[in-house]
């Protein structure tokens, strides 16, 4: 069960708690860029997607962060995060002068414009979309992750929206998205340093998917 937990909105001072996370639930993917960057790195993951977001919320659990969800929903403008993006231009320049964080940053341009490419005709005004979303691996499978996705889909319902996509890859847990009611809607394949990932994007409807979360998270 996952009692105790408190959910609230992100706040910057938890940026490196959610940097953490990132690095550790995302393990396969952030030990590939291991160096002097990686703490960098691991922040400027996150920070690529709060600057987009207009939706984020994090799990507490007796004061330190458990998990979070980051997401857009598309009919709704966002507020530009000016002190997030000058602090992602900061960490772009530091790691500009680093082999490993310029590999980094190749990467996730490359990621970047393939999720604009792949979610055409999905990022409608009724689309919610999942960015970016982790639970601390010490406590997968107590229920959180799956509080912290139905909040945001009832959100979403309740602001208009009624389907939900998200963007993922073999890095992540495939299998889980579609365990909890979403279909696939499109393929891809990054390729990064002669590495062929593959790139998935899933959907779900809204309507009937709000009691259908699994529990494995």
């Amino acid at each position: 069960m996952s009692s105790g937990i408190i959910f609230e909105d992100f706040d910057a001072k938890s940026l490196d708690a959610l940097a953490e996370i990132s690095g550790r639930s995302f393990a396969s993917l952030m030990d590939s860029f291991k160096g002097d960057s990686h703490i960098g790195i691991c922040r400027h993951f996150v920070l690529n997607y709060l600057e987009e977001s207009n939706y984020s919320e994090c799990a507490y659990k007796d004061g330190i962060l458990v998990g979070f969800i980051i997401g857009r929903l598309h009919g709704s403008s966002t507020d530009g995060k000016p002190y997030l993006s000058g602090l992602k231009s900061q960490i772009e320049s530091d790691l500009s002068g680093d082999p490993v964080g310029r590999g980094y940053l190749d990467m996730q341009n490359m990621v970047n414009s393939m999720q604009a490419d792949l979610m055409g005709g999905l990022c409608t005004n009724d689309c919610a979309e999942i960015l970016l979303y982790a639970v601390d691996p010490d406590i997968q499978g107590s229920g959180t992750g799956r509080r912290l996705l139905s909040r945001f889909r009832s959100h979403a319902y309740a602001e208009g929206c009624r389907t939900m996509s998200l963007l993922t890859s073999d890095y992540c847990n495939v299998g889980y998205y579609q365990h909890i009611g979403f279909e696939l809607y499109r393929e891809g394949r990054l390729d990064v340093s002669g590495t062929h990932t593959p790139i998935y994007i899933f959907t779900s409807g809204l309507i009937d998917a709000l009691h259908q979360v699994g529990t494995r998270y």
